[in-house]
């Protein structure tokens, strides 16, 4: 599932070099909390790293920033690798199908891009999407699937978001009446 950042967390990979110093200053200004980026640089490293979820329609937006920000070697959105930018920044990234969108692992030192993907207000699908299946008064014991879903991609978005956020998105996503109580009651 991870390989590819597992792969590229070895020890044989000098991330000191691919990430150096000179490419990002040590500031995180003007970054939305959403999606979370993970500064590296108490591991040598100058880079971020995101780990999201969103849905399958803007798993074709994030490429497309992808694209216009660094050297492709293939145009398919569902792909991983390593890109260049014009400037020398770097980015690694795998993008994936997974529950019902599209999971996005990156690292990167362009802050431009990551501004970019910014301005997307990118978000994750819906529990009720992603599990149609589970009543809300039964999340309390999360396992599993659910558990590792609601974990890492769930409340990184959840957590960030304005109440006029959470409120929008609950409408926007057409929550059920027990959903929209569900959070008015737990997150509240």
């Amino acid at each position: 599932m991870f390989k590819f950042f597992n792969d590229f967390f070895k020890p044989k990979n000098d991330l000191s070099k691919i990430y150096p110093a000179a490419f990002l200053p040590n500031k995180r200004d003007g970054l939305a909390a959403y999606p979370n980026k993970d500064f590296l640089a108490a591991e040598g490293v100058y880079a971020y790293r995101l780990q999201f979820m969103i849905t399958l329609p803007d798993a074709d937006k994030v490429f497309g920033v992808i694209a216009s920000s660094f050297h492709l070697q293939n145009d398919g959105t569902y792909q991983e690798g390593e890109a260049k930018g014009n400037d020398g920044t770097t980015v690694h990234f795998s993008i994936r199908q997974e529950f019902t969108g599209a999971v996005i692992e990156l690292v990167t030192n362009n802050v431009p891009f990551l501004l970019s993907l910014d301005k997307l207000e990118l978000e994750p699908p819906a529990p009720w999407c992603v599990f149609p299946n589970v009543d809300p008064e039964t999340l309390g014991g999360r396992q599993g699937s659910i558990d590792y879903w609601w974990t890492w991609y769930w409340s990184p978005f959840w957590e960030s978001a304005t109440n006029e956020q959470k409120q929008r998105f609950l409408e926007k996503n057409n929550a059920s009446a027990e959903w929209a109580d569900y959070f008015d009651s737990e997150f509240t």
